[in-house]
């Protein structure tokens, strides 16, 4: 259940989160990183990493890497 809604938030809402540009450290999964901050609880937020495209007037986000606080806040 956890997961689905970690996902379900990402889908949803991530067009309309605030978008960080990523450290150079995130350059490794693509160009031009931007991530957003979705928190679960007191001790946990996930960290979602990704690109934006457009084309034909449509605007795309490409996630390429998807992390907690516990593994990467240190790089922020």
């Amino acid at each position: 259940m956890y997961l689905k809604e970690l996902i379900h938030d990402i889908t949803s809402k991530l067009p309309t989160r605030r978008h960080i540009p990523a450290p150079p450290y995130f350059d490794r999964f693509g160009e031009d990183m931007k991530y957003a901050v979705f928190p679960k609880n007191k001790r946990t937020s996930w960290y979602v990493f990704f690109q934006i495209y457009e084309e034909n007037g449509q605007i795309y986000y490409l996630v390429r890497y998807i992390s907690n606080n516990h593994l990467v806040a240190h790089y922020l």
